[in-house]
């Protein structure tokens, strides 16, 4: 759904514990010749932030090393002086 709406979709893989990107592209249909969306997922060359909107979905059972990755994700989002411009940004918006 939220690549549909054109928003960024990450993905953890938690056996190789590596984040990956939707990759999005439209390519001609040989046999109608339409647009069609072509969707492949690829390995990120930075790790991911949390937006405002954003939602996580996960599994019930999470090994050792995607608790510790899930943890680095919310630091990176909320614990950081680097975040703090959008942070204000997001609040203005909201008028808060």
């Amino acid at each position: 759904m939220a690549q549909d709406l054109g928003k960024e979709v990450f993905v953890f893989d938690s056996i190789t514990q590596t984040w990956f990107e939707v990759d999005t592209d439209y390519k001609p249909n040989p046999i109608t010749n339409l647009l069609q969306l072509e969707t492949k997922f690829v390995p990120c060359d930075r790790k991911p932030i949390l937006h405002q909107s954003s939602a996580v979905i996960g599994s019930r059972h999470v090994n050792q090393g995607s608790q510790s990755e899930i943890r680095d994700l919310f630091h990176r989002t909320f614990c950081t002086p680097k975040n703090l411009e959008e942070v204000k940004q997001e609040l203005d918006t909201l008028q808060l």
